[in-house]
C-alpha cells in the first residue's frame, strides 16, 4: 500500500490538534483552541511551537519506524518551511520533554498510537473500497 505524505501529515495534524486541545494544561494554557492554520503559522507562542515540534517528532517516527520510508530531516521540515537543524532541535526537545515528565511521554505515545491506528483504518477502508468496486462494478456506493 502506498502512503502519500500529505495524507499522513493530515492525519498527524488532526491527532495532535485533538490532543493539544483536549489537554491544554500540559503545554501552557492557551486562551483559544489551536487550529491547523495557527499551527502552520510562524507564530512563536509556546503551544504552537510545541504543536510543530510534536508534529515533526511524530512524522519522523511514523515515516522512519512504522512505514519504513526513510524521510530525511530536511524533507520532514519542508512541510513547515523549516530546515534540517530545526527538525533536529525539535526531536531533541520532545525527547528531553518526555524524559522529564511522564505525562508528556504518555501523550506522545498516545499521539503516535492514534496516528498509526488512523493510518491502518484508512488503509483498510481503501482496500475495502477497492474490493467492493471489483465485486460490484455497477454500484456507485463508493
Amino acid at each position: 500500500m502506498r502512503y502519500y505524505p500529505e495524507k499522513v501529515h493530515s492525519i498527524i495534524d488532526d491527532v495532535i490538534l485533538h490532543h493539544m486541545n483536549e489537554q491544554p494544561d500540559l503545554f501552557g494554557n492557551p486562551k483559544e483552541f489551536v487550529t491547523k492554520e495557527m499551527m502552520y503559522s510562524k507564530r512563536r507562542k509556546k503551544e504552537l511551537v510545541i504543536c510543530r515540534q510534536l508534529h515533526q517528532y511524530v512524522a519522523n517516527y511514523i515515516f522512519n519506524e512504522v512505514l519504513n520510508i526513510k524521510l530525511t530531516l530536511g524533507m520532514n521540515g519542508h512541510i513547515f518551511g523549516a530546515d534540517h537543524a530545526t527538525v533536529h532541535h525539535s526531536l531533541k526537545t520532545i525527547t528531553n520533554l518526555y524524559g522529564i515528565d511522564t505525562q508528556i511521554l504518555y501523550m506522545v505515545c498516545n499521539i503516535i498510537d492514534a496516528s498509526v491506528r488512523r493510518l491502518k483504518e484508512d488503509d483498510s477502508n481503501q482496500q475495502a473500497h477497492r474490493w467492493y468496486g471489483w465485486l460490484y462494478p455497477q454500484s456507485n456506493i463508493f
